[in-house]
């Protein structure tokens, strides 16, 4: 269902030649990857291979999304991976419900969210306090919000709201 919506996968058991060392294949798949998907069943939280491949995107930084196929004992789901919220796989009559959970997960792009978040609050308090200048961005915080702002490009999703436009540009003003 994600080949199919336009995601490449890249599954350890189908990608790894034989002979060659299985680890190191696994963690450049991994380094490679946007996202590490951890089918959460009895098996993997019990699996110390699993557990390494969860430790190592998270060193690596890579997100890490846990999918629950089977309900387990959260305490047994490697660390790595608890802290995430799990997209539910746990019913197969909601299979295509879940596989757009797990779309909607790997399609977000969280630091942009998180950027986006705090320049919003920065601005909600710039505007509600009258717009005063001491509450614009300083220069270092404004050539990174700028960055930011090219990052996101022309996508319609991701265009910063009106507010944030203003705050920017009075930023930009105030340091010119």
């Amino acid at each position: 269902a994600l080949v199919d919506a336009g995601h490449s996968l890249w599954v350890d058991w189908e990608s790894i030649h034989p002979s060659s060392d299985w680890f190191t294949e696994i963690a450049e798949g991994i380094d490679q990857s946007d996202a590490l998907i951890l089918i959460v069943t009895r098996n993997s939280v019990q699996s110390k291979e699993c557990r390494a491949e969860v430790e190592h995107a998270r060193r690596a930084e890579i997100r890490i999304v846990p999918v629950l196929r089977e309900r387990v004992d959260p305490a047994l789901v490697p660390a790595g991976a608890a802290a995430f919220q799990w997209v539910e796989f746990l019913d197969d009559a909601s299979f295509d419900d879940s596989v757009l959970v797990l779309r909607r997960a790997l399609e977000t792009d969280l630091d942009w969210v998180k950027d986006h978040t705090r320049l919003r609050l920065r601005a909600l308090e710039w505007d509600r306090e009258g717009r005063p200048n001491g509450k614009l961005l300083n220069r270092p915080e404004l050539r990174e919000a700028e960055e930011w702002t090219r990052r996101s490009g022309e996508d319609e999703e991701r265009r910063p709201s009106p507010l944030v436009y203003d705050y920017l540009a009075a930023s930009g003003r105030n340091r010119r």
